[in-house]
């Protein structure tokens, strides 16, 4: 044994004396007093039910004291702060935060901690599904308009402290740029929602189609005649013809003339008299192009119809 003390002794003086030197430049000297601002607060162990809510205290200011050789080469990412939250339940908690939950490098004392005390309010975890919303800006190329999109998924799941969640409507996408554009397009965009303290489950994308179309050009085409239907008398309109308004794609208005649209008043039952009949004609277009065509107005939309006595089909025939 006392052998095996004297071995290597040369050796053992020298690593004995290093570590007193070191020491002495580490726990020697002038001893000073520092404090660090905004230390982050790490918080471990939260029951995967609970979830922290409001104003959460997350960081404190630490004064230490050392020797100037320590302080001189600190900085607060040295400075290591867990609180263990595995104990504590709904509602309102408050943790102290003794010196013993801090650790900082060696030869560093904690002398002040500020807030000794923090307080957490504590909530039960909530799942909620909710919408996604498109986040279109910029404005398409003129004459066209968006005609639909489509989000997939549409819809994703969130989950945070109870009350936080219930104040979460919807989820929005990063900006989703129109700005003179001419044509559909698809792609995949990040999604996001605006608490802090509310977080999306799994997939955070979205794959949005965007369909973009001519938008619909107002035209209005005069001296549309007026034609009668079920007649049996001899009919007159005054004014015998009338304009017509109607909104549609650019290429649909290039293919409509007065020929490709009716108006047509029915005058079914209607028996001669000295006074007119004040009616309203009914406009339809070609069957071919009615879909794309939104009428906007007639004009006049009434009209002065006589009805003489004089015959111009038999009875039952129009």
């Amino acid at each position: 044994m006392r052998r095996a003390i004297f071995n290597n002794l040369p050796l053992k003086l020298v690593s004995l004396a290093l570590a007193f030197i070191l020491w002495v430049l580490v726990m020697g000297g002038k001893r000073s007093i520092i404090e660090f601002k905004d230390v982050p607060l790490q918080f471990k162990n939260l029951p995967p039910a609970m979830s922290l809510t409001g104003d959460t205290v997350d960081a404190v200011n630490v004064r230490l004291r050392a020797s100037d050789t320590i302080l001189n080469t600190l900085s607060t990412g040295q400075i290591d702060i867990s609180l263990d939250l595995s104990n504590v339940t709904h509602g309102e908690q408050y943790i102290p935060i003794t010196f013993d939950k801090i650790r900082v490098p060696f030869g560093a004392e904690v002398i002040k901690v500020t807030p000794p005390t923090i307080r957490l309010l504590v909530e039960r975890k909530l799942e909620k599904e909710i919408p996604i919303v498109p986040n279109f800006g910029g404005s398409l190329a003129p004459g066209y308009k968006l005609i639909r999109f489509s989000l997939s998924p549409s819809r994703v799941t969130i989950t945070g402290a109870e009350s936080e969640v219930q104040e979460v409507g919807e989820a929005t996408t990063d900006l989703i740029p129109l700005e003179g554009r001419k044509e559909g397009f698809s792609g995949v965009v990040n999604i996001a929602v605006a608490h802090p303290n509310v977080s999306i489950i799994g997939q955070r994308t979205t794959q949005v189609s965007v369909e973009i179309g001519e938008a619909n050009v107002e035209m209005t085409l005069a001296d549309i005649p007026i034609s009668f239907s079920s007649q049996i008398y001899l009919t007159m309109a005054e004014p015998s013809t009338v304009s017509v308004t109607i909104k549609a794609p650019s290429e649909i208005l290039r293919q409509i003339n007065t020929e490709r649209i009716i108006a047509t008043i029915n005058v079914a039952g209607l028996q001669p008299r000295l006074q007119p009949y004040i009616l309203s004609p009914k406009v339809s277009f070609d069957p071919s192009l009615a879909d794309a065509i939104e009428l906007i107005a007639v004009a006049p939309d009434k009209v002065e119809v006589r009805v003489y006595a004089e015959r111009v089909a038999k009875e039952g025939v129009s």
